[in-house]
């Protein structure tokens, strides 16, 4: 889309990209300890650089930026207050918004390096965002029985009932009618992805063969947290500028940001239990990459998927919740 923006509020917007990149840096790891210390200054300290954000973004008139930002901006108020609990779910939906804003933020940055002039205006030509399901499920834990309790609320992001609509298509449905080379993402993106995620995938599978080795070792786990979570808040950067939800929903890279998601999953559950993984659960993830390497190439040469992740997916769930895994075998099959 076009954003158009004065010669003045160019430099405006510049200084607002730097400090917003500034702000971001180190705030994957806060929140990620919210779950665990459950410390109001903690929650202070994200909550400053996302309302920063939205009140400057607001003033340039980046609308899609504030809204997002304001969504989170309330929902970390609400921790902060003691109102809203904190669990794994809403630690992974602060994550995923601010992945996001963090994707409009470079999204945006790469705009200004190709900016055009036309009669005193600054053009930029920018991505087309859709953050609605987000910051739908962003408000649900806002609602009146998301209130914090004495406990912490339960873990129900893997249940049948708490699936969104597109998690189901994504898993499910067939993407054989999607015409891949016509989707057209902005300048870059597309090559930007795949070698960030040929990259992570390569880390990803360097570090579960050093963790058969050495398993206990928590730094290699937070190293594999970080990329998983990575290739998952990548996928959905890169799908936000898909307009149509019904392709969005079925495109591959539904699959692969869930399935990224999945594994993601596993991984905090065995960092928040502290236990090591098994050599059954790394063949697992192990399979996973191979999984997400294939969805890759089939992105890469604009073609459906060949590879249906549904039985990974429900093998990660499943040892998510129990820590016992059937044979890669019967999954792969």
């Amino acid at each position: 889309m076009e954003f158009k923006i004065s010669k003045e509020e160019l430099d405006i917007l510049v200084d607002f990209l730097q400090e917003a990149e500034d702000h971001l840096d180190g705030i994957e790891e806060k929140i990620l300890q919210l779950e665990s210390s459950q410390d109001a200054s903690l929650a202070d300290s994200i909550f400053r650089p996302i309302h920063t954000i939205k009140g400057t973004s607001s003033f340039l008139k980046l609308d899609w930026l504030t809204e997002l930002s304001h969504e989170l901006e309330t929902l970390l108020d609400g921790i902060r207050k003691g109102n809203i609990g904190v669990d794994t779910d809403l630690v992974d939906i602060l994550l995923e918004g601010t992945d996001q804003i963090s994707g409009i933020i470079r999204d945006i940055s790469e705009a200004v390096a190709r900016k055009t002039e036309k009669s005193g205006e600054v053009i930029l030509e920018l991505s087309e965002y859709n953050y609605e399901d987000l910051m739908s499920r962003i408000r649900q834990f806002m609602s009146p029985g998301a209130a914090a309790e004495d406990s912490p609320l339960p873990d129900t992001r893997d249940s049948d009932e708490n699936k969104t609509d597109e998690e189901e298509l994504s898993a499910k449905s067939d993407d054989s009618d999607i015409d891949y080379a016509s989707i057209i993402f902005p300048e870059g993106m597309k090559e930007g992805f795949e070698q960030e995620s040929l990259e992570h995938l390569e880390n990803v599978e360097d570090i579960l063969l050093k963790l058969e080795k050495d398993p206990e070792n928590q730094e290699f786990l937070d190293d594999l947290f970080r990329s998983l979570h990575s290739l998952k808040g990548n996928a959905g950067v890169i799908l936000s500028t898909i307009e149509d939800e019904k392709t969005r929903s079925k495109h591959l890279l539904s699959s692969f940001r869930d399935l990224a998601h999945k594994a993601e999953t596993l991984i905090q559950k065995t960092r928040d239990k502290s236990v090591p993984l098994s050599s059954d659960q790394i063949e697992l993830l192990l399979s996973v990459i191979d999984g997400l390497k294939i969805l890759l190439q089939d992105f890469q040469k604009q073609q459906p998927k060949s590879f249906d992740p549904t039985g990974l997916m429900e093998q990660l769930e499943s040892v998510a919740e129990s820590g016992v895994s059937r044979s890669i075998e019967d999954i792969m099959s």
